[in-house]
């Protein structure tokens, strides 16, 4: 494929971003309906104007931080979690030539919003970036059983995946020309990282795949059972040094199994939820299982992921080979295929 034109992935890219949410329904498991965030391009005239936020209804964030029951609490006022630059349903940018498409599954009981710092950065640089909500694993509402999610997960990406290559072919569909439809990378964090990783082993449809703290899951034979593994695409695994939930020996093992290309960057003294928003917002940081896993200094791990992603895609789904040394220059010290990252205070 044709090299496209990347930019610097230490900082926003040269576009603005529009952001617009669908529901996909997928008739072939009992129409299935999966809200899905999709962040793209936007035109020049959208500049100015104010970005999308996402939240919240005040008792599912009272239940979250163990304090539902308390009377008074409004049923249906939201509560403002994650402020984003992104214009809601804005006119997309013009075409552009050799763009990709990324699809990102959210973590276990998260959110399609959970890494907007990540997601819209890399819309910025000309991506197109789709993330469904995966319906019963979902930060809020009933849940389904471990069984049923992770089948329903898998499902959830390569319908979403499909649903938008189709869309897009499409003239009369906003996203028609924005990206090329050969060119797909997956990412995801925590389990949605690890689906993304089950799925790049089983599909050779994307071109790049990137976990971020995934956990070699027992159920996840595919991943958990062979001494190795061939993804049929690059891999840029991404782990915390701090992370007690989905410790860095799980993405060592994920890397020692993978084939080549392949790297592994370990971020110092991360967390889990570091690789998200969550962590940002003081009522969900009194979630326990949120707040243990989060540094001190919110946001402190943003630039590091950005880097690394926004430089993986660069280099596999616009195919400049010159993206290469953003991934290996990364420290000043990268081994032959390993990147290690301290971040800054």
């Amino acid at each position: 494929m044709a090299a496209g034109t990347t930019y610097p992935p230490d900082r926003d890219g040269p576009y603005l971003v529009g952001v617009r949410t669908v529901e996909l329904v997928d008739p072939t498991r009992n129409n299935r309906s999966l809200t899905t965030e999709i962040w793209y391009p936007a035109a020049e005239s959208a500049r100015g104007q104010d970005g999308a936020g996402y939240g919240i209804t005040a008792r599912d964030l009272a239940g979250l931080a163990g304090l539902a029951g308390i009377p008074g609490i409004p049923e249906t006022s939201l509560v403002k979690l994650v402020e984003t630059p992104a214009v809601r349903d804005a006119p997309p940018a013009p075409a552009i030539a050799n763009n990709g498409l990324v699809v990102f599954s959210h973590g276990y009981r998260g959110v399609r919003w959970q890494s907007t710092f990540l997601t819209v950065r890399l819309a910025s640089h000309g991506y197109v970036v789709v993330a469904p909500d995966h319906a019963g694993n979902t930060l809020v509402g009933p849940a389904d059983s471990d069984d049923v999610i992770y089948v329903n997960r898998l499902a959830d990406m390569e319908f979403v995946t499909s649903q938008i290559l189709s869309s897009a072919a499409r003239p009369d569909h906003f996203l028609h020309g924005l990206f090329d439809t050969r060119r797909v990378g997956w990412t995801g964090h925590s389990f949605g990282a690890s689906t993304v990783l089950v799925l790049g082993i089983r599909d050779a449809t994307e071109m790049v795949d990137v976990p971020l703290a995934p956990r070699v899951d027992p159920r996840m034979v595919e991943v958990a059972d062979p001494a190795h593994y061939e993804l049929g695409s690059a891999m840029l695994v991404m782990g915390g040094s701090a992370d007690h939930t989905c410790d860095f020996t799980h993405q060592q093992t994920i890397f020692d199994k993978a084939g080549r290309p392949r790297f592994l960057a370990e971020l110092d003294g991360a967390g889990h939820f570091d690789f998200t928003e969550l962590c940002g917002n003081l009522f969900l940081r009194m979630v326990p299982q949120i707040g243990g896993e989060c540094g001190q200094q919110a946001g402190r791990y943003f630039p590091a992921i950005r880097y690394f992603v926004v430089a993986a895609m660069n280099r596999y789904l616009r195919c400049d080979v010159s993206a290469a040394g953003a991934l290996s220059q990364a420290t000043g010290r990268a081994q032959t295929d390993i990147m290690a990252y301290t971040a800054e205070p």
